[in-house]
């Protein structure tokens, strides 16, 4: 499936002024962002730029500019609310908003919008019933703050949604090449051996690949999964495509065979790379630990020696 989304932050500045910063997104990929310097959307991809000079050179930047406008008065009585019902009566306050619709594989829709004011959740909106629902704890403020309107909660469950969805189309059709590229991951396994904590830490790496949802997991000896690998998570690479580690400790010692499975949608099946202990590998800890040796063996000669050429001087 594919959803477009619109993240908005409202930023009630100490001197009463309220700043918008919007980013819109398709999938992945940054579609547009609202510039508040000059009051309009500004399109961060040539096929959007395409789509405008053949549907309409202002219709989309236009309606989007339009309708955040109207959200901003619309907020700013919001964000006077909340500050009054949470006591927030000095400083910075910020009042986040995210609206979308995602289509899925089947065709069925589901529209998207979720709020949170002060990095708390505040409420949702809950597509199969048609109605916002608050988060929790946040049912009384919500109701005061926000009372309920049906019209617009119907507008928003249908129409706004079909505009969504129509409009998410053709993103698809004018992006096809971006949005629907895959790129598969390169992969690869290193170690590092830790000997003062008799560890061996093994990290399996995933990256360049698109779109960004990816599955990896560390399997012992074939038969057993790891679930006490670590992981930042996905991140993204300068060139738009995105990488992932996972990375476990083992004792210096072991003896099993450790493989790290990659699943990507561009990939017709899982990739995995097996990681094994090796004579080499020990012998080359013995290497280290016998050069260490011999460094602090030749340390103590040298030592010995000056202080000795001190002691025979008269």
């Amino acid at each position: 499936g594919h959803i477009w989304k619109e993240y908005i932050t409202f930023t009630k500045e100490t001197d009463g002024h309220l700043k918008i910063m919007a980013v819109d997104m398709v999938d992945d990929v940054q579609t547009a962002y609202y510039d508040d310097m000059i009051s309009r959307h500004v399109l961060k991809q040539p096929w959007m730029e395409e789509l405008g000079r053949v549907e309409d050179p202002n219709s989309w930047a236009s309606k989007a500019t339009e309708f955040l406008l109207g959200n901003k008065e619309f907020n700013k009585g919001v964000i006077g609310r909340l500050k009054k019902e949470t006591n927030h009566s000095s400083g910075v306050f910020i009042y986040q908003q995210m609206h979308g619709c995602e289509l899925n594989d089947d065709e069925t829709t589901t529209v998207l919008w979720k709020t949170s004011f002060q990095g708390e959740d505040f409420s949702s909106f809950d597509g199969d019933r048609n109605l916002y629902t608050p988060a929790a704890g946040k049912a009384q403020i919500r109701s005061k703050v926000c009372p309920v309107d049906e019209a617009w909660d119907s507008y928003f469950s249908e129409d706004w949604k079909q505009e969504c969805i129509e409009g998410l189309k053709k993103y698809l059709l004018y992006g096809k090449e971006t949005l629907e590229r895959k790129v598969a991951p390169e992969v690869r396994v290193y170690d590092r051996p830790d000997l003062e904590r008799n560890l061996t830490t093994l990290t399996y790496m995933a990256t360049g690949f698109y779109p960004r949802a990816v599955d990896m997991t560390w399997v012992r000896d074939g038969e057993t999964q790891m679930d006490n690998a670590h992981t930042d998570g996905i991140l993204p690479n300068e060139d738009e495509t995105y990488q992932i580690r996972k990375t476990i400790e083992i004792d210096l010692e072991d003896k099993h065979s450790y493989t790290c499975w990659v699943d990507h949608s561009s990939l017709e099946k899982p990739l995995s790379v097996t990681w094994a202990p090796s004579s080499g590998f020990k012998v080359g800890i013995i290497v280290a630990v016998g050069v260490l040796a011999l460094i602090l063996i030749l340390v103590l000669i040298v030592i010995g020696f000056v202080k000795w050429k001190k002691e025979k001087k008269p």
